[in-house]
């Protein structure tokens, strides 16, 4: 699993690769720049006490470059499944609002 969805990246990150030119080695904006479209999946998932704590990848689509990594947290529910946990909870935060669900191999 992994979602779909827009994010923003701080200035100053190298945004060479979404240009799709291989000519294209750096690129620096000074404020920050809007991903639309973009790819976000779960790189690591690990307990702290009763606290599931997470990163998550972000990239302009499977297989690129890793534009972005963040980590996020919160008190999973009794299912066993802290994967499925993770995307529903990041679903229901405002960064997360366009987010749409993309099925992967594992």
């Amino acid at each position: 699993m992994a979602l779909q969805t827009s994010f923003i990246l701080d200035a100053g990150t190298n945004l060479a690769s979404l240009m799709d030119d291989p000519d294209i080695k750096v690129l620096m904006k000074e404020k920050p720049y809007q991903v639309i479209k973009g790819y976000a999946i779960i790189e690591s998932l690990f307990m702290d006490s009763a606290i599931l704590r997470f990163r998550v990848k972000f990239s302009k689509s499977k297989g690129e470059e890793v534009l972005r990594i963040s980590e996020y947290y919160f008190v999973p529910g009794n299912e066993i499944d802290y994967i499925t946990q993770a995307y529903n909870y990041l679903k229901t935060l405002n960064e997360f609002s366009d987010a749409i669900d993309l099925l992967e191999d594992r």
